[in-house]
């Protein structure tokens, strides 16, 4: 565990992604369309985020005291999140225009050219799925970190009454 919550919380997911791979239940039931069988994948979901929230409470549990606050750290992530979404759009506007490029060469027969745009715009995918995946990394960590603090507040509210 680091002095970081939001990386302990993001190694965790990445950790449940390795484990996941490729969830066939997910697709089946997608494919059914029926709501009502998604509960078995929710109770996966709900487990997963135990584990996340296990381990930013372990996490928070290492740091200073004025610094473990759960709302602090979610916002911090929130705010990651946020900056890393231009950077995505950035992205995005590139693999679009990498994608007229590449069309145009291939449409005068310049495949020399063609097949190296095509080669940057394949590296512009894996770098915004790279960056779109640790967003969604980081808006989960922000939920189960809100999830603590609503603990939180909820259990001192009732030690209050």
């Amino acid at each position: 565990m680091s002095a970081d919550p939001i990386q302990d919380a993001i190694e965790q997911i990445e950790k449940q992604r390795k484990e996941a791979k490729f969830n066939v239940n997910v697709f089946l039931t997608a494919v059914r369309e029926k709501s009502t069988n998604f509960k078995s994948i929710r109770e996966i979901d709900d487990k997963r985020n135990g584990e996340i929230i296990e381990t930013l409470k372990e996490s928070l549990s290492k740091i200073e005291p004025e610094k473990s606050n759960p709302l602090f750290w979610s916002q911090k992530a929130e705010s990651h999140a946020k900056n890393l979404e231009v950077n995505s759009k950035i992205y995005e506007a590139m693999i679009a225009l990498l994608g007229v490029i590449t069309t145009y060469f291939l449409g005068s027969s310049n495949y020399k050219t063609s097949f190296f745009i095509g080669l940057l715009l394949v590296v512009f995918i894996f770098s915004k799925w790279g960056v779109d995946r640790y967003i969604a990394a980081l808006n989960q960590t922000s939920v189960c970190l809100k999830f603590i603090d609503d603990s939180v507040v909820l259990s001192n509210n009732s030690k209050d009454k």
